[in-house]
Formats: structure tokens, C-alpha cells, sequence
């Protein structure tokens, strides 16, 4: 009975050779799924028009009073505008 079983095991286990033969006998299907991915690939990239997108933040910095016009609403506090240009970097980029 225990003979029985240790021939069983030995049956149902596969060995390298056979999951290469597995390889080898569908190796056409592999070939050609390959190909087809490759090629809707390659007309994709060849035909879809390109889209190019650029993103920047300007940080315009015065340098005294002077350069502000006096109808400029930080006028006052020119503090002010100082930090909500920082406030706009911190939220413009991404931050490690």
C-alpha cells in the first residue's frame, strides 16, 4: 500500500523538463501574442498625436517699495505679499 502511494506522488510531480515541454509545444501562441502586442503597440505610439504639458510657478520677488504702485493692495504690508508668494511654492510643488 505505502509502494502504491510513493508511485502516485512520483506521478504528480512535474519536473523542469516537463514545464520546457509545455514551452516548446505552444511556443507559436507565444510567438504570435508577442507579435500582435508588439505591433497595436508600435501603431499606438505611431499614431496618436503627442500631448505636451509643461507646468511652472513664477516667484516675482520686489525689491522695495519704490518698484510697488501705489494702488497695489499690499502697499501697506508688503510682508504680506512675501508670504503668500511662499504659501504658492509650498503648494505648487511636491514636497519630499
Amino acid at each position: 500500500m505505502e509502494n502504491y502511494l510513493d508511485m502516485q506522488e512520483e506521478e504528480q510531480q512535474l519536473s523542469l523538463q516537463d514545464y520546457l515541454r509545455v514551452l516548446y509545444t505552444g511556443r507559436w501562441i507565444i510567438v504570435a501574442s508577442f507579435l500582435v502586442v508588439l505591433l497595436a503597440t508600435a501603431y499606438y505610439t505611431f499614431t496618436t498625436q503627442p500631448v505636451y504639458q509643461a507646468k511652472a510657478t513664477i516667484l516675482v520677488e520686489t525689491q522695495g517699495l519704490r518698484e510697488q504702485a501705489l494702488f497695489d493692495v499690499n502697499y501697506l504690508n508688503p510682508q504680506s505679499t512675501v508670504i503668500t508668494n511662499q504659501i504658492e511654492i509650498l503648494k505648487s510643488r511636491n514636497l519630499a
